[in-house]
């Protein structure tokens, strides 16, 4: 796949689309990345993807994140 297609990773994450709080990234022992919820007291949501890009290269989860819907 040519670079001009790959989707930009973002510089921020959007916060998260359950509950508003802030996200953050974090790579688990396996090596996946994933997009985790940091207002543990209320959501704590943690978020994986299981998409071709994704499973190729796991950088991209910023970008799947912040497409959410909210």
């Amino acid at each position: 796949m040519s670079n001009k297609l790959m989707p930009k990773i973002p510089d921020k994450l959007l916060p998260c689309p359950f509950c508003g709080g802030k996200a953050s990234e974090t790579i688990g022992i396996t090596g996946l990345r994933s997009i985790i919820c940091t207002n543990y007291n209320s959501c704590g949501a943690y978020v994986t993807f299981d998409n071709p890009l994704a499973n190729r290269n796991n950088k991209y989860a910023p970008v799947f994140w912040n497409k959410r819907v909210r």
